[in-house]
Order: C-alpha cells, then structure tokens, then sequence
C-alpha cells in the first residue's frame, strides 16, 4: 500500500467545511490556500510513482489518501479520480465527525463511493 498525505490538519472538530484552515502556531507563517492538495499536484504525483517501480507496485495494491481531515480538502473527488488513473484501490481515511446532515463533506465521500473508491472511517468514543 502507498499512503499519500493529501491535506495538512485543519480545525475539523469545529465545523465542517475547512474555513480557518491551519491555525495552528508553527503554520501560521504559510499561505493556507496551497496546503491542500490540488487535483493537479495529484496529476503530477500520479505520473511521477507510475515512473518508480517500487511505488508502481505499491500503488498497484492500494493508495491511502490520508491527513489531517481528507474530506476537508474541496478537491478530494479530483484528487481521488487523479490516484485512480494508477491504482484500481483507492482508499480514503476520514472521521466521523460531521456535524450536519448537508455537509459538503459527506457529499463528497458520497462521490467516491460512487466512484467506487473505499471510505475508512474512524469512530472514536464519546
């Protein structure tokens, strides 16, 4: 399996749409805007592993799409479709922690499976 980190942590536990992204100290000095992967940086990182052997293997069984909050990125459907060129198993880590029943962020992890990508969800305890 090939994990690929496709979003940087986000303030997930307050809403659900990434809004004030990477409020956190040691990001403060980052333009936010470039900390989600793009659909075309997974285009790029896409052809770049089906040039390394190891990785095309890797990617062959599975890709991981993990980070902080994956279903945070806006672009999570074209980041999905960009690893699927490559891998027939493309899985997507989230949580559970959608606070309303019309989240985008449902919405989308609709989209993928769909798409027939896997969604793994961790519960956690309250």
């Amino acid at each position: 399996m090939l994990s690929i980190f496709v979003e940087t942590s986000c303030n997930r536990y307050e809403r659900d749409e990434c809004i004030f992204c990477h409020v956190f100290e040691p990001l403060d000095p980052y333009d936010t805007r470039n900390l989600h992967l793009t659909p075309d940086q997974a285009k790029i990182m896409a052809e770049k592993i089906s040039q390394v052997d190891v990785l095309t293997q890797l990617a062959s069984q599975e890709i991981n799409l993990t980070g902080g909050e994956v279903s945070m990125n806006p672009d999570i459907v074209e980041v999905f479709k960009a690893f699927s060129t490559i891998s027939p198993n493309v899985c997507l880590h989230t949580n559970l922690d959608i606070n309303s029943p019309k989240s985008k962020r449902w919405e989308r992890l609709l989209k993928i499976i769909d798409l027939s990508g896997r969604i793994d969800i961790t519960l956690y305890p309250t």
